[in-house]
């Protein structure tokens, strides 16, 4: 199993892009790399929903910060 991080996964650009590699092929696991967790988990929630594909982890990560990206 191939694992992708994408950022900001909870909305827009990442969160279509989570949700097509989820419907194309259920042998990829997404980690959900995102500032808001409680949004991320209702994503994550929406997601599963969507693609029936239960790969997905949620991971708080703010790219402006050294210490949360560590």
């Amino acid at each position: 199993m191939k694992t992708i991080i994408i950022t900001g996964a909870n909305s827009g650009l990442g969160f279509e892009c989570a949700k097509n590699i989820l419907l194309e092929n259920s042998d990829y696991f997404i980690i959900m790399a995102c500032r808001n967790i409680e949004k991320s988990e209702k994503a994550k929630i929406e997601l599963i929903g969507k693609t029936k594909n239960k790969n997905i982890q949620v991971m708080e990560l703010n790219l402006s910060s050294f210490d949360s990206v560590r």
